[in-house]
């Protein structure tokens, strides 16, 4: 069962890679309007915020998204290496199984031995949720009812902040797991009653896709390889004597590309 990212919110020093951000932040989403968040002050939608706050007297510049635009957001935002994360929410959502019961899977939670976690319940007719952990941790867990278009779901989500969610993110830029690998790694740190297990955790994904890991790794080092050689690149173009067979080498490789994609 696939993980998706439903909230990430990134943060940078940097004005410059905040601004490239941001425009492209509106083909999101329509309904930009004024905005606040904390001590941030900027434009938001339904879904998505960006402003501009004062930390240690210097400028510091935050974007975040909630729900289904949060993966698109993560998606722009691999390019900018200049951000970090404070928070990342990872979950998977499921149709609710039959006579489910919010109250049986808090009972069974405290009674499991060894869960030195706090975890509480809120009950509400409109759905009710189950907490693992405790808020002010970097990992904190919910399970709770949804209603997606008159179906009833139940969605598990893991909360991850403070340096586990910068830890997070690196790892998701860095291509060496996939959120859905990360999300499973980190539902270990939670004692999870079995119903919970069965529902989102057991199957043939509950492993790392070791061979896309392979993959990601190795077109990573050789374009991190490929861009160092910007220098020697260009000290060999201006030179009189190697200039021309490296323009022309150049040119040959963009024929190519442009060959293959027209």
């Amino acid at each position: 069962m696939r993980a998706y990212i439903d909230y990430i919110r990134l943060a940078a020093w940097d004005q410059s890679p905040y601004l490239k951000l941001v425009s492209r932040l509106y083909s999101l989403e329509k309904g930009w309007r004024p905005g606040r968040f904390l001590q941030y002050s900027g434009k938001k939608t339904d879904h998505l915020f960006h402003g501009v706050g004062v930390q240690n007297n210097r400028r510091h510049y935050l974007i975040q998204s909630s729900g289904d635009l949060s993966s698109g957001l993560a998606a722009m935002a691999m390019n900018y290496a200049q951000f970090y994360c404070t928070r990342i929410d990872l979950q998977t959502t499921i149709k609710e199984p039959e006579n489910y019961e919010p109250m049986a899977i808090y009972d069974t939670l405290k009674a499991i031995p060894g869960n030195n976690r706090k975890s509480s319940i809120v009950l509400s007719d409109t759905g009710s949720t189950v907490y693992f952990g405790n808020r002010t941790s970097d990992t904190f867990a919910r399970l709770y009812q949804k209603e997606i278009d008159r179906d009833r779901f139940i969605r598990f989500e893991i909360e991850v902040k403070g340096v586990t969610a910068a830890n997070v993110w690196q790892t998701i830029m860095n291509l060496e797991y996939r959120p859905t690998a990360i999300y499973r790694n980190l539902a270990t740190r939670f004692s999870l009653p079995e119903e919970v297990v069965e529902w989102f955790f057991d199957g043939d994904d509950s492993k790392p896709d070791i061979d896309y890991i392979r993959e990601a790794k190795a077109k990573n080092d050789r374009l991190n390889w490929f861009l160092g050689l910007e220098s020697t690149i260009m000290l060999m173009l201006n030179d009189h004597t190697t200039g021309p067979t490296i323009k022309d080498f150049l040119e040959r490789c963009l024929e190519h590309v442009d060959g293959r994609t027209a």
